[in-house]
């Protein structure tokens, strides 16, 4: 809540929202992460290179942002977003994945839909961090896409009002990834 909170601060509360698992309520414990969406302006008014704006905007933390742990801050810069990981030592404790974007559009539950800048559909890990290496010595662009993650969150909370167990299968396979993926990578 207190690194959320600083993040509010120093980008505006109305310019951020949780996304993923947490405000779905689908996060396993221990809390190890929390995505952020930060809403940057119009989709149409907009004519911004993703990797310039990360890079401004991490300049910006560097300058200004209030670490509210005890923890060193490591902020690296994506082709599709800033990663804040909060290390002890060489251990991270935990990380904030802040993602910008652009509003564009309303969902059927009245809500914004926005515009990202992609993140390729490799999975985690050496492919998509060599893809996104050869994107930036080669200069090239990264799109941007068209997601709903607001509406990812009304869904999610609708289906479980429908059925508890939604929320608890959900968790159930995360936990189980989680424990075999530290057994065997």
């Amino acid at each position: 809540s207190k690194i959320y909170q600083s993040f509010n601060e120093l980008l505006g509360t109305n310019n951020c929202i949780q996304i993923g698992s947490y405000p779905r309520y689908t996060a396993v414990k221990p809390m190890h992460d929390l995505d952020i969406l930060y809403i940057i302006g119009d989709w149409n008014s907009a004519n911004i290179i993703p990797k310039q704006l990360l890079t401004e905007l991490a300049e910006r933390f560097e300058k200004k942002y209030k670490n509210p742990t005890s923890y060193k801050l490591n902020i690296q810069v994506q082709t599709h977003s800033i990663s804040f990981k909060y290390m002890q030592n060489e251990n991270e404790i935990f990380a904030v994945d802040l993602v910008p974007a652009l509003k564009s559009g309303i969902n059927e539950f009245g809500k914004s839909m926005f515009y990202v800048p992609e993140i390729i559909k490799f999975h985690r890990g050496n492919k998509r961090a060599d893809y996104y290496k050869n994107a930036i010595e080669t200069h090239k662009s990264i799109d941007w896409i068209k997601t709903d993650p607001i509406g990812y969150i009304e869904v999610a909370a609708n289906i479980n009002q429908q059925n508890e167990d939604f929320r608890k299968s959900v968790k159930f396979v995360k936990g189980w990834k989680n424990a075999a993926k530290s057994k065997n990578e």
